[in-house]
């Protein structure tokens, strides 16, 4: 599932014209004293964890409270958010450059995963197709904290390796895709059907 020295080439030059046009290049780094990516790994930033770019989990954790959202904000019996705030989360997703690639991001903070029509580019191809229907986002280097709604899918993917080339985390989106057409293939022969399963929680490891 890796890219071979070609692939990865072809990746680097497609990304040229992103960097080139990038507005925060001479931006200040986000954190006082940030010099390189293993800041992150100091124990002054461990201790302090930042959802959106430093969260210390696994991927069983991330699959449980993945599969939460999924359930609509409900667990065995719990509820930890409710109707209106889920569906606030949920709403409104806009449409936006990031820079490398187009993005929905709903008012709530989370990304929405759709189909990709034929005028969309290489990486919004990558970075959607196979997660189509799932909400959520991703780690630098590989990790995945995404569900499905529809079919009630809570997935948690934290990789042993990081690889922060994979600026779309296709290693584990493969594992998604997957899950997807397990999940099908499971509705066609107990329901004969695409009726929705109970609500799954997957974590994957790799």
């Amino acid at each position: 599932m890796e890219r071979n020295i070609f692939q990865l080439l072809a990746m680097l030059l497609r990304l040229i014209p992103a960097i080139r046009n990038a507005s925060v290049g001479r931006a200040p780094a986000p954190f006082r004293g940030m010099k390189r990516i293993g800041f992150f790994n100091e124990p002054a930033v461990a201790m302090g964890e930042t959802p959106s770019a430093n969260t210390h989990s696994n991927a069983r954790s991330l699959a449980k409270i993945a599969a939460v959202m999924a359930a609509g904000g409900k667990w065995a019996g719990g509820e930890y958010l409710g109707d209106a705030a889920w569906n606030a989360m949920h709403a409104a997703p806009l449409r936006a450059d990031m820079g490398f690639v187009t993005t929905a991001f709903t008012q709530g903070g989370v990304a929405r995963f759709a189909a990709v029509d034929s005028h969309g580019t290489h990486s919004e191809k990558a970075l959607n197709t196979g997660r189509e229907g799932f909400y959520g986002w991703l780690g630098l280097g590989g990790s995945i904290f995404q569900w499905h709604p529809q079919l009630q899918i809570g997935f948690g993917y934290v990789p042993t390796s990081l690889n922060v080339l994979d600026l779309v985390n296709e290693r584990g989106k493969s594992y998604q895709a997957e899950v997807l057409r397990c999940v099908a293939k499971l509705n066609s022969v107990n329901f004969g059907s695409a009726a929705e399963p109970g609500v799954r929680g997957v974590a994957g490891l790799n």
